[in-house]
């Protein structure tokens, strides 16, 4: 059966390039998309185990700090989110942590 969470993307500018995205990753728990089966159950989402795009983006913006550090660094002007319309309070705080300062949300 197919997940029914929807493709969301994040995407890091810094000068208006692109300079990181990443994008939500379904991972069924045992094997199961729980959101499939049971759709309107609160149940359904917190055993839902898919990656947020925030934390691939994440990953990726980690991975430009350490390897562009000996040149100034990357400091991303802005993210951001399509495909959904907020960012989670563990994924902002995250992407702030990496120095992010705005976070803009756009759901299409």
């Amino acid at each position: 059966m197919k997940c029914k969470c929807k493709t969301v993307r994040a995407f890091a500018y810094q000068n208006g390039a692109i300079v990181a995205e990443g994008q939500n990753d379904c991972r069924p728990f045992l094997g199961i998309c729980w959101t499939s089966h049971f759709h309107e159950s609160q149940l359904a989402w917190k055993l839902c185990r898919s990656k947020h795009a925030e934390e691939g983006l994440a990953k990726e913006l980690i991975e430009h700090l350490l390897g562009a550090a000996p040149f100034g660094g990357l400091k991303p002007d802005y993210v951001l989110i399509k495909g959904h319309y907020y960012a989670c309070e563990p994924c902002a705080r995250l992407l702030k942590s990496l120095g992010v300062k705005e976070i803009r949300v756009r759901e299409t």
